[in-house]
């Protein structure tokens, strides 16, 4: 292991450098990008370090420039981000020289120099000396570095931020050159230069292994970002690794670090958090109590360092020896523990995506049971609380990987149990989550799957038994400002229209498909509205037997009903004539008044449909003392307090 203080020239001297695959992509945003910048500004003519880099040496063979440099091919384990920003930065320090290459000599030699440094000619092909992994690494060469328009380019997010620091540096760059003379901004492009690639000082190690790799990890915390919790359990992991036989050590970490490729992939563009399937998986299969879990530190508890070195190695021991036998049995328990580990949570990424995915394959499941899983995952994803269920998920697909059915009513019933406990009754986001956990834990050590689905029944039924759900279907319930009003109204018009926009399309701010209040908010003065419902109006406005979605809202707005009702033919936007909503045109044609008997009416209707769509048989017998469990802690936070939405 090498480590001495390097300037970028020094670091990219003789070398050729490549993100890896497994690694994140690129995540700095404006607070970590004006960081640096700020630190160049006030470094003046001293060297400031700028944080550690983390290099492996490749096998890939020493190639040769069209200058005779030898160049070494080297992984960048760690710092990839302040790396990947101080070439970004230099890059749009030359194309700001560029305009004065033909007037003044020091900005075209700045210019060539600054090439030199960020590109290469090897068998007269230009090589850039960073490559970027994934689709970031053409993003990276051809536009970012390159010529190449954006017009018409989708991006990931990696690339959305590599774009935002470069239009972020140039508005730096060009604030800095504004209102001087063009001698002026030609020194102070070069003093920028000067300053990335020759007083910023970077503590460079070169690692000889994978495994070496967590030993640093363990020791170093200065980052230009905090480590997010999957890649602190990754890099002690890798810690752990180094510690037994070199091949087991290489094999391990090679195993982890493919893992994590896989794992970050699935996990792109999914709305999770770092912790969420750390936390899932962990009360699926290790520890289903979720006020104990610590995130890294149950992972540090569960695999503990002192558990695979044998005793004659503790300082308790000095002086005593140990045979090879003890040596050997530490080392494979603890390959066999932490590869069983890193492939559980592997699989569970991908469990994870799935339940995130529309189309997701479900390859061990027939059609069938495959159609139903994705139909029920994408209701409880609707629903907008699923954290909870991911264990019994996870769970499910652990230990019963090809029960497609199973899997479908497990996943039907948490979609019943979201709807009952959360978006009608509206009880808190973590009502019941003990008894989930413990379902989950169960499930994985192998109880009966029928017992799981009846403890499911069982929370149910005592936090939301019919009685509770049908007494929100009155018409003093104010359901236009909940959240989940949208989501009951859209699984109410998908049970008659199978044809209806996504979702999202009715969330999503600045959309026009919405809700509809039949009855106005605020009915114009003399308007019938006033006439039939008088002092009604404030009791029935927002009930959701007065709500409907439609993709017409502001055509609407205050008309009469007989306006909004229309007739079958009419061009103009009303229920009967041009709506492409089921339940919209069903107002029109079962109502040709609209009256505070009506929307009783229709609320009835809506309570009924509700109670069929999310049924649950009343179970046989409920755990009561195990029920009240989760029924103390969530009473301690006021127990029917309004769902404030989504956590992760």
């Amino acid at each position: 292991m090498v480590d001495q203080l390097n300037t970028l020239t020094t670091v990219l001297s003789e070398k050729l450098l490549q993100i890896a695959d497994y690694q994140r992509p690129y995540a700095w945003e404006d607070k970590q990008l004006g960081d640096l910048w700020d630190d160049l500004d006030l470094l003046g003519t001293e060297s400031h370090y700028a944080g550690t880099l983390v290099l492996q040496r490749t096998t890939e063979p020493t190639r040769q420039s069209s200058s005779g440099e030898d160049l070494g091919t080297y992984e960048v384990v760690d710092g990839q981000q302040r790396l990947t920003t101080c070439l970004l930065l230099l890059d749009r320090v030359r194309r700001a020289l560029k305009a004065y290459v033909d007037t003044d000599e020091g900005a075209d030699d700045a210019v060539r120099d600054i090439r030199k440094l960020l590109t290469v000619q090897i068998g007269g092909v230009r090589t850039r000396r960073l490559q970027l992994a994934g689709d970031l690494g053409s993003f990276w060469d051809n536009i970012i570095l390159g010529e190449d328009p954006m017009d018409g380019v989708s991006l990931s997010e990696g690339q959305r931020r590599l774009d935002r620091a470069r239009r972020f540096f140039d508005t730096r760059i060009a604030d800095l050159t504004i209102d001087v003379d063009d001698s002026v901004k030609v020194k102070r492009l070069i003093d920028l230069r000067t300053r990335v690639n020759s007083r910023l000082r970077f503590l460079v190690y070169e690692v000889r292994s994978n495994a070496e790799v967590g030993v640093l990890f363990e020791t170093l915390n200065e980052r230009g970002q905090p480590l997010s919790e999957l890649e602190k359990v990754k890099n002690y992991l890798l810690y752990l690794a180094r510690q037994i036989s070199p091949q087991q050590s290489d094999d391990l970490a090679k195993k982890i670090n493919q893992a994590w490729s896989v794992i970050f992939g699935n996990l792109a563009g999914l709305p999770v958090d770092d912790d969420a399937l750390l936390n899932a998986h962990w009360l699926a299969t290790k520890d289903h109590r979720p006020n104990e879990w610590k995130r890294t530190a149950s992972i540090k508890a569960r695999f503990p360092r002192h558990k695979y070195v044998p005793s004659a190695d503790r300082l308790t021991s000095t002086g005593a020896q140990s045979s090879e036998a003890d040596y050997g049995k530490a080392w494979q328990e603890l390959y066999d523990d932490v590869s069983d580990y890193v492939r559980s949570l592997q699989l569970c990424s991908a469990f994870l995506r799935d339940m995130h995915t529309d189309g997701a394959k479900y390859h061990d499941f027939t059609e069938h049971d495959a159609a139903r899983a994705r139909r029920a995952n994408a209701a409880l994803v609707r629903g907008d609380v699923w954290f909870p269920f991911r264990p019994l998920m996870f769970a499910a697909r652990l230990r019963y990987p090809q029960d497609g059915a199973f899997y479908a009513e497990l996943v039907e019933l948490c979609e019943t149990y979201s709807a009952r406990l959360f978006a009608i009754c509206q009880f808190r986001t973590n009502a019941g989550r003990t008894t989930l956990a413990k379902a989950a834990f169960d499930l994985h050590s192998g109880l009966d799957r029928q017992e799981i689905l009846e403890t499911i029944r069982s929370c149910i039924w005592n936090w939301a038994p019919d009685e509770a759900v049908s007494s929100e279907f009155v018409p003093e319930k104010n359901w236009y400002h909940r959240r989940s009003h949208k989501y009951v109204l859209y699984e109410y018009e998908l049970e008659i229209n199978k044809e209806i926009a996504p979702f999202r399309d009715f969330i999503q701010t600045g959309r026009r498909k919405t809700t509809e209040h039949v009855l106005p908010q605020t009915p114009e003065e003399g308007s019938q509205w006033l006439v039939d419902f008088g002092e009604n109006h404030s009791r029935l406005v927002h009930g959701i037997g007065n709500l409907v979605l439609t993709y017409d809202n502001s055509s609407y707005g205050r008309k009469e009903y007989s306006q909004k009702r229309g007739s079958l033919g009419t061009a103009e936007p009303c229920y009967l004539g041009t709506s492409a909503l089921n339940r919209e045109r069903e107002l029109g044609s079962l109502y040709e008044t609209w009256t505070p008997a009506t929307v009783e009416q229709r609320l009835q209707q809506i309570r009924a449909w509700a109670l069929q769509r999310w049924a649950v048989v009343p179970p046989n017998d409920i755990d009561a003392e195990e029920l009240d469990a989760d029924s103390e802690m969530d009473d301690a936070a006021d127990e029917a307090t309004v769902l404030s939405g989504q956590t992760a």
